[in-house]
């Protein structure tokens, strides 16, 4: 999902006729609760709710902040050094406490660098309300939550649409919660306890419907744009069922060399989701400034696009590698480590539960 969002950022999606980045978009959202949920769930085990809520945080906060924070910052300075000293100074702070997104509908305005860090900002403030609510209710409840956070969505995203239309209207962590809630409801469903629910199962097993659905309508938001979001939603139904397929029927085939290293950069999707853009915008920013400069006269003026893109990929693959091993993989480690919540003790009952002897 991670390298989707990357080529399509870097090749353009949004103007060859596809939305990929933004189709990657909501692709990550519905897979990060979807995710998250099933750790929730299997937390919820325990029988401690507070254990539980504590452990998911903990072992958030490890796996993501640490990391983020250096990236942030790290990225805050070389943007300074580069002649962008607003990054540093009004941005950095927002990043931080994951407000990303309101930084950017707040200004109505996008950063060539940062801005695809909002959509982390959203889904840790989802992550505010929804472990209370699969911890505390049983699953069946909660996908009835879940069903409720998608419609609220939904309409969000029309209220928006029709009293202030803007595209940054799209970080507001209510017009997100569509593609949140699919996730959730795709692990409820999944979960034994939340088996059986004929409208869930009808509308997960049959993924073409969303697929036909999506096509219809992004045929028609190229003249009526208001459709793109219904077709935005529609494709994060048709990716759960059709990740529902992939989980019903895993495969059992060795993945071979080129799936294995997929696999091993799909472990290292974070740092490439942090550091994608951050990387074209050096590379770019860099081999124009060695051009005028002429410290590589050899190097053409002007490269073509393709060698561009083609460097910035290949930085960015290099640079997430090296992040993730000495950077990112300390601290999955210590994540790892930390323990679990211990079951709920089992209060016998009988006669010495009660203390009555024979």
């Amino acid at each position: 999902m991670a390298l989707t969002i990357m080529v399509s950022h870097y090749v353009g999606g949004f103007y060859y006729g596809f939305p990929l980045a933004s189709l990657g978009r909501q692709m990550l959202l519905v897979l990060s609760a979807y995710f998250a949920t099933n750790i929730l769930l299997r937390l919820k085990q325990s029988g401690r709710m507070m254990a539980s809520l504590k452990a998911f945080y903990v072992r958030r906060w490890l796996r993501l902040y640490p990391v983020y924070a250096i990236i942030v910052l790290g990225v805050g300075l070389l943007l300074y050094a580069f002649g962008t000293p607003e990054t540093l100074l009004e941005q950095t702070p927002w990043h931080l406490l994951y407000a990303s997104n309101y930084y950017f509908f707040i200004h109505n305005q996008w950063s060539e660098v940062t801005s695809p860090w909002w959509t982390l900002s959203a889904i840790e403030q989802f992550y505010l309300i929804w472990p209370l609510v699969v911890l505390r209710w049983k699953s069946s409840t909660a996908i009835r939550v879940a069903y409720a956070l998608l419609v609220l969505g939904i309409v969000s995203n029309i209220a928006c649409a029709l009293i202030i239309p803007s595209d940054q209207n799209n970080t507001l962590t209510l017009n997100c919660l569509p593609y949140l809630a699919i996730g959730g409801i795709l692990a409820l469903h999944l979960s034994s306890s939340s088996s059986g629910r004929p409208f869930t199962e009808q509308l997960l097993r049959h993924p073409w419907w969303a697929v036909g659905a999506f096509t219809l309508l992004w045929l028609g938001s190229l003249r009526l744009e208001y459709l793109v979001f219904g077709a935005f939603v529609s494709a994060s139904l048709a990716f759960a069922g059709f990740t529902r397929r992939v989980i019903a029927h895993p495969s059992s085939k060795d993945p071979g060399a080129p799936l294995a290293l997929l696999a091993y950069f799909g472990r290292a999707s974070f740092i490439i989701y942090l550091i994608h853009t951050v990387v074209r915008h050096v590379v770019i920013r860099g081999y124009y400034w060695m051009v005028h400069a002429e410290v590589f006269s050899f190097l053409p003026n002007p490269l073509s696009d393709v060698w561009l893109v083609s460097g910035s990929i290949v930085t960015t693959l290099i640079c997430s590698a090296l992040l993730h091993e000495y950077l990112e993989q300390p601290f999955m480690d210590l994540r790892s480590r930390t323990q679990s919540p211990k079951p709920a003790p089992a209060y016998q009952v009988g006669p010495e539960a009660a203390g009555v002897r024979s």
